[in-house]
């Protein structure tokens, strides 16, 4: 088994409870093209958080041909996900992954479908992830986590449109924005919390997409 030295993840809410569920996944698949091979695509599901079962998986899955893409958490499972060359190896070690997991689903399907459509990231999660990146960053330089910031999200685009963006936000109760020519500023006190800053820059960029806008992301306030 083989897993990519480099990594990323996002998260996301679903179900009436407004569970989080999150989502690493293999950056180098979901950057570039999937690859002619590896086209068996194979589900682990652990009941858990599978860290011991995750731990145990390259030595049982040594000698077999396949990729770990993506591992899912999601109320209390954990699912691995795999894309497989060696489908009759991995038959193999199906036993032992059983005895380590203690109960354990095996799903298969074909081709790269599932990962890039349970796995892989949308728009919107890309942007989750760059929300995360950013706070965290800002956090390693010294930004209080305890405090209240005042971030500035932009979008770009025509005026007429940014004006109706402009009056639309006003109207569901965020602070006047800024319009500059093709410019607008929307401005949000709150800590630096990802998943309440994405809540902002995922429906601005839903917004932007459905009126030819662009959302340009978002910066702390200068003097916040």
């Amino acid at each position: 088994m083989r897993s990519g030295a480099a990594w990323s993840g996002y998260s996301y809410r679903y179900g009436l409870d407004q569970r989080t569920a999150e989502v690493r996944f293999d950056l180098a698949f979901a950057t570039g093209a999937a690859p002619p091979t590896h086209l068996t695509t194979i589900r682990l599901v652990v009941v858990g958080d599978g860290q011991a079962f995750e731990a145990a998986l390259p030595s049982l899955l040594a000698e077999v041909d396949c990729l770990l893409v993506g591992i899912l958490r999601y109320g209390s499972t954990t699912e691995f996900v795999l894309q497989v060359e060696d489908v009759a190896g991995f038959a193999e070690r199906e036993a032992a992954l059983t005895a380590e997991a203690g109960a354990l689903h095996v799903h298969r399907s074909a081709g790269w479908d599932y990962f890039d459509d349970r796995v892989c990231p949308r728009e919107h999660d890309w942007q989750r992830i760059t929300d995360r990146e950013t706070a965290e960053a800002l956090l390693a330089a010294g930004a209080d986590p305890l405090a209240h910031h005042v971030l500035e999200h932009a979008v770009v685009g025509g005026p007429d449109e940014l004006r109706r963006l402009a009056d639309d936000l006003t109207s569901a109760g965020f602070p006047p924005p800024t319009l500059d020519g093709r410019r607008l500023v929307v401005r949000r006190t709150q800590p630096l919390d990802p998943r309440e800053i994405s809540e902002v820059s995922v429906m601005l960029g839903a917004q932007c997409r459905l009126r030819g806008l662009v959302y340009d992301g978002w910066r702390l306030a200068r003097g916040a």
